[in-house]
Formats: C-alpha cells, sequence, structure tokens
C-alpha cells in the first residue's frame, strides 16, 4: 500500500470516528432545534405517555408522622381531608388532545385508591355507610402494588424502619419529588380550557342569554 493510500485511509477512518462521535453526542443531549415534536392523534393509543407538564422542577419533601389524615373517625377535620383527598382536580383526571380526549393520571387514581381503601377501612369497623366492595378494594390493593413497584424510588433512608418507634421520632428523611404543585397547576389549566370547550361547543346554550323568569 502506498503511502497516499494509507494517508486517505486514515483520513476516512479519522472522519468516519469524528462522525460516530458527533452521533454520540446528539444522541446523549440533542439540540432542541434539532429535536421534531412527535404529532399524536389521540386516538386510540395513540396519545403521549406523560401527562405534558413544561419546565417540571425537583421539590423537598421530609417525611413525617402527620397529625392530619388521621383514622379517628370522630376527626372531623381528618375525615374532611380524607374526603377531599381524591376530589381536586376530578382524581387526577384531565382532557388531552384537540377533541379533548378524557385521560387519568396515575398519581391521581392512587390517591383515589388511597381514599378508597380509608373508605375500607371505616366500613370494616362500622364507621361507615357505605357498602362493602371488596372489588375494588382489592383492584386498589393490586394497582398501588403494582404503580409501587414501576415508580421504584431508590432513595435510602437511614436506620430500620421496622424498629423504629414513630410516636417518638416522627420526623424523616427529605425526598427529591417532582413538584406537584406545578402538576396540580397544569391540571387546572386544563380542566379550564375544557370547561371553555365544553361551554362554547358541547352546551352553547349555557351561554346563550337567558329571559327573566315570568
Amino acid at each position: 500500500m502506498s503511502s497516499l493510500q494509507k494517508t486517505i485511509w486514515i483520513a476516512a477512518l479519522i472522519q468516519v470516528m469524528a462522525t460516530a462521535w458527533l452521533l454520540a453526542e446528539f444522541l446523549r443531549d440533542p439540540s432542541p432545534a434539532a429535536v421534531v415534536a412527535k404529532e399524536y392523534s389521540y386516538i386510540g393509543h395513540d396519545y403521549p405517555v406523560e401527562f405534558p407538564v413544561s419546565n417540571i422542577e425537583r421539590v423537598a419533601m421530609t417525611l413525617q408522622e402527620s397529625v392530619h389524615f388521621s383514622l379517628n373517625v370522630s376527626d372531623h377535620m381528618a375525615n374532611k381531608e380524607w374526603d377531599a383527598l381524591d376530589k381536586p382536580r376530578h382524581f387526577g383526571s384531565t382532557h388531552v388532545g384537540p377533541q379533548f380526549r378524557s385521560v387519568a393520571t396515575v398519581f391521581g387514581h392512587q390517591l383515589h385508591c388511597l381514599r378508597t381503601l380509608h373508605s375500607g377501612v371505616l366500613t370494616k369497623y362500622g364507621h361507615s355507610d357505605e357498602e362493602p366492595n371488596y372489588h375494588h378494594w382489592q383492584h386498589c390493593l393490586n394497582y398501588l402494588r403494582q404503580t409501587f413497584l414501576c415508580d421504584a424510588i431508590d432513595t435510602l433512608e437511614e436506620g430500620d424502619f421496622m424498629q423504629r418507634d414513630y410516636a417518638a421520632h416522627r420526623m424523616g428523611d427529605n425526598l427529591l419529588c417532582r413538584d406537584w404543585e406545578a402538576v396540580f397547576a397544569a391540571l387546572d389549566r386544563k380542566q379550564q380550557e375544557w370547561l371553555e370547550f365544553n361551554i362554547e361547543w358541547v352546551a352553547p346554550e349555557l351561554t346563550a342569554p337567558q329571559n327573566d323568569p315570568i
């Protein structure tokens, strides 16, 4: 092989290596201008995997033995807290896409299941007028089990929680969480958009002027 051929081969090899490096850098941290946002039809299974919340940040939460959400049936404030747990933001449900397709968030479903299991505890011990719904309780236990596994939070906690005296040691470790308030705010905005769409296109008579009653 002549020196010219060797030079050409070396130059080609360097070009291939440079191209591979640039491709790897693009895949690791693609430029926003180079990324084409996927468009969804919102028909069938063609919708985003996650509810779109822009610029979501991380926030700290300290685990603690809260005085809220107690199982004391005579604690009316706690009862109101449990009742309100899954009702804000309509159980975590929302509407997406141009036709406002109805979907639900996983965390909203989780909160609903917590409220359902709390109601089941009260029903079990005769503190609720609700009819027992064992199939719903079983669903919620399995749903929480599976979604907790899916999330798999690997934050380390100090010590052995099975040996801890929770009555005396009420403060736990800090967790780094997604900002749930940002998610709530986004759900509120979507809910307002849905209400406006519903009034304009689904029930326009609600916005029509009404005559005074005779």
